[in-house]
C-alpha cells in the first residue's frame, strides 16, 4: 500500500467525513479520530495562519510517514501535517507504545515540546498526526548544513535553541502533578526547528514516567543513543532526570563545536565528544580552537559566552549524576546568554 498516494486522495468534502470514534478512550486536545485513518486531516479556519508545525515524525513500530501539504479547500485551510502510521494490529507489540504517546500528549502541553495534532485508529492501523516543523532537525542544521544547502547556525541561534531545549526539559522534569517524564533519548535528530528556528523536543512520548515519590527507576528496556547515554543508565539501567541533563550537556558540546557526539575521524581516544572535551579541560586555547569554525571567536561577547557554555557542558556531563545541575538551574544560566 502506498501511504503517500492514499493520503493525496483527501477530497473537498473531507471536513464532512471527520467524526469522533466513541470506542477510543484517549482524546488529547485538538485530536480527531476517524474510521478511515488514511483520510484524516485536521482543518483550521481560513483566517488562521499556516501551521508551523516534523519532517521526522516519531514512527510507532513498523511505520511509514507521509507529509500532507497545505490545501486551500474553499472555506477551509488544511494544515500541513505528518502522518506516522503503524501497520501492526492493536493487539500487537506497538499497542502500548501507541497509547503511551497518546497518554503523554494528554498530560504534556508546552511550546518547546512537539504537539500531537491528532490520531486515528482503524483498519488494523494506528496513525499519529504531528505538528509540522518546516526547518527540519537540529542535526541537519548542525552537521549537514552544507550538504543540505542551509546556512550555518549563528552563535545566538545556537544559544536560543539550547534555551528552548532546556525549557522543554525543565517542564518534563518538574511541571506535571503526579510524575516526572525522563525523555531518555535526547539528541539533535529529536530536536525540531520551526519557521523562526525555535526548537521543540520530539519523541518524548516514549520516555519514562517516574512517580513523584521516587527519584529514579530501573528499566531493562533499552532506550537511548550511544554517545548521549549517561554512565548510570549504561551501567545499571537507572533512569532519572540527571540522565537527560547529561544528554543535554553532550548537545551543548555539539552546539559549540559543530562536531558529532561520536566521531571516528577524531581518533580512538577522542571518538567520544565527552572524552575529547575532558582532554581539553585544562587548556582553554585548545577548547577555543575546537569551536565551530563558522563562529567568530574574536567577538568579545561571543568568547565570554563560549566560556560559560563550556563550563555548563562540563557540569552537565559530570560522571556522578548528583553533581549535575537540574534543568531549572541550566535555564537560569542560559537565559542571560540569549540576545533578544
Amino acid at each position: 500500500m502506498n501511504i503517500a498516494k492514499a493520503l493525496k486522495k483527501v477530497s473537498k468534502n473531507i471536513q464532512n467525513k471527520l467524526s469522533l470514534n466513541p470506542q477510543v478512550d484517549h482524546d488529547p486536545p485538538h485530536s480527531v479520530v476517524h474510521d478511515h485513518p488514511r483520510h484524516f486531516l485536521e482543518h483550521t479556519p481560513p483566517n488562521e495562519a499556516r501551521s508551523s508545525v516534523v519532517p521526522t515524525a516519531r514512527h510507532v513500530g513498523e511505520a511509514s510517514s507521509s507529509v500532507v501539504p497545505p490545501q486551500n479547500d474553499g472555506d477551509c485551510l488544511f494544515k500541513p501535517v505528518v502522518f506516522s502510521l503503524s501497520k501492526k494490529s492493536a493487539a500487537g507489540g506497538t499497542g502500548s507504545e501507541f497509547h503511551s504517546e497518546l497518554e503523554a500528549s494528554k498530560l504534556v502541553r508546552h511550546h518547546n515540546l512537539l504537539s500531537l495534532v491528532g490520531y486515528c485508529l482503524g483498519e488494523g492501523e494506528k496513525i499519529l498526526v504531528y505538528e509540522y516543523m518546516p526547518n527540519g532537525t537540529l542535526s541537519q542544521h548542525l552537521f549537514d548544513w552544507e550538504v543540505e544547502g542551509l546556512q550555518s547556525l549563528t552563535w545566538n541561534q545556537r544559544m536560543i535553541i539550547a534555551l528552548d531545549i532546556a525549557k522543554g526539559l525543565e517542564y518534563l522534569h518538574g511541571s506535571l502533578t503526579k510524575s516526572t517524564i525522563v525523555h531518555g533519548d535526547l539528541k539533535p535528530s529529536n530536536i525540531l526547528l520551526g519557521e523562526n528556528m525555535r526548537a521543540k523536543i520530539a519523541d518524548f512520548g516514549l520516555g519514562c514516567f517516574i512517580p513523584h515519590n521516587k527519584s529514579s527507576i530501573r528499566t531493562g528496556n533499552a532506550r537511548g543513543t550511544f554517545g548521549y547515554i549517561a554512565p548510570e543508565y549504561a551501567g545499571s539501567g537507572t533512569v532519572a532526570p540527571p540522565g537527560d541533563v547529561y544528554s543535554f550537556g553532550v548537545m551543548l558540546m555539539e552546539l559549540m563545536t559543530g562536531s558529532k557526539a561520536v566521531d571516528d575521524s577524531r581518533g580512538e581516544d577522542r571518538r567520544s565528544i565527552v572524552t575529547w572535551f575532558q582532554e581539553m579541560r585544562k587548556d582553554e586555547n585548545l577548547l577555543i580552537s575546537a569551536v565551530d569554525e563558522t563562529i567568530d571567536t574574536t567577538e568579545e561577547d561571543t568568547l565570554a559566552t563560549i566560556g560559560i557554555i563550556r563550563k555548563l557542558a562540563f557540569k552537565c556531563t559530570e560522571r556522578s549524576s548528583g553533581r549535575r545541575p537540574d534543568m531549572s538551574r541550566v535555564v537560569s544560566v542560559l537565559y542571560p546568554l540569549v540576545e533578544n
